[in-house]
């Protein structure tokens, strides 16, 4: 891997804190449901209403964390969709796309910032993968680079090697160029900021992080695939999260589900196990409006219907849902288009984790409705045995 050229550039901290950056994959998923760990388990209560979600919230109270004291604020778009100074920050994107031809395609791209609080070095990871589904081929990338990135007087513009990022105000364009494919995307918001667990901010004990989500892009661009260049078009999901928190990989993990449904509801599920056994799981319901309502785990059923093993790193990973979502009337089952959508190249390596595009059958109101949904897995690669 890349770890070597970075310690040679960097200082010794920034050094170790680009080593653990592909901890931050997927660690909204944890971190958000984490953050649940330390409430009470409430009464019963009445369906919650769905409200709109606005762009600044009241705070809520802080909580001591394990990191830094940290007296929340609230989130302000489009200024927060720029970059902060906080220790760990990213840009995460995935979606289908389809070319003139019919044919479909499955996408993630991500940025990773991780920031010296001691001098404000900052260094940077991207991972990007394309999944060919007509040919169910796979392909994936990452990338690394370190150094200041000047940015812009509003929103974010990155590069990290021969890849680029940039975006304001809900509008976002990304690159990535490799030996077996590219892509040149632009991605629209069609609604609100989604804003996680009511005001986009949470704490536990491993930290504190601001997390909100566009759940509904359109998208255009080209894409590269054995050599001919497409145009295509799709919808694309984006989070982008950061704050000072801790994360742990392997055993510990996550499943995390984003569905889009053809009726313009949103879906994104999640379920963290920590490493003592114990299962966190809630869920986010954005309407045609963008109104959203929470969903306490309470409310949510995950059952794995079946697995498949890597013949990579040797992880078992679950290869099929059904959700239950009975106060919404939600019901759905997941199926991997591909089994092998596993991401070998994030650093460490119990890090890796699977990212996949899968086939979605659901019932939402007791009508059948068409739906595209992406998985993202972690914490179930063990990492390599060293050698002696």
């Amino acid at each position: 891997m890349h770890a070597p050229i970075l310690s040679q550039t960097l200082d010794r901290r920034l050094s170790t804190l680009l080593r653990h950056a592909a901890l931050l994959v997927a660690v909204s998923v944890v971190v958000l449901a984490t953050a649940c760990a330390g409430e009470p388990t409430p009464t019963p209560t009445p369906e919650p209403t769905a409200t709109s979600t606005p762009t600044a919230t009241p705070p809520p109270t802080p909580i001591p964390s394990l990191t830094t004291v940290h007296t929340p604020r609230p989130i302000s778009l489009p200024t927060d969709e720029a970059s902060h100074t906080d220790p760990v920050e990213w840009w995460y994107y995935s979606g289908t796309m389809e070319d003139a031809s019919g044919n479909d395609y499955g996408f993630h791209f991500v940025i990773f910032q991780v920031t010296n609080p001691e001098n404000g070095d900052a260094g940077y990871m991207s991972h990007a993968s394309v999944f060919d589904v007509a040919a169910g081929l796979r392909e994936q990338s990452v990338r690394f680079g370190v150094g200041a990135q000047p940015q812009p007087a509003t929103g974010f513009e990155f590069s990290v090697g021969d890849w680029t990022l940039s975006g304001d105000n809900g509008t976002h364009s990304f690159a990535a160029a490799t030996d077996t494919f590219a892509f040149d995307l632009t991605v629209d918001a069609n609604k609100p900021a989604v804003l996680h667990n009511e005001t986009g901010y949470l704490e536990a004990l491993n930290g504190w992080t601001y997390y909100y989500s566009w759940t509904d892009m359109d998208l255009l661009g080209t894409l590269t695939v054995n050599g001919q260049e497409l145009g295509v078009i799709g919808e694309a999901w984006m989070d982008h999260q950061w704050g000072d928190f801790v994360v742990s990989g392997y055993p510990s993990g996550w499943q995390w589900f984003a569905v889009s449904m053809d009726n313009d509801y949103e879906l994104m599920v999640a379920e963290a196990r920590e490493s003592d056994g114990q299962v966190i799981t809630y869920s986010t319901l954005v309407d045609p409006s963008g109104m959203t309502t929470h969903i306490d785990g309470q409310d949510i059923t995950i059952d794995v219907l079946n697995t498949w093993t890597s013949p990579h790193t040797g992880g078992e990973y679950p290869a099929g849902w059904r959700i239950m979502i009975p106060a919404h009337e939600l019901s759905m089952t997941l199926t991997p288009l591909l089994d092998d959508q596993e991401f070998t190249l994030a650093f460490p390596p119990n890090t890796i984790y699977w990212e996949g595009l899968t086939e979605t059958d659901i019932t939402f109101g007791g009508e059948p409705v068409g739906a595209s949904a992406y998985v993202e897995l972690v914490g179930y690669a063990p990492p390599p045995t060293p050698t002696p």
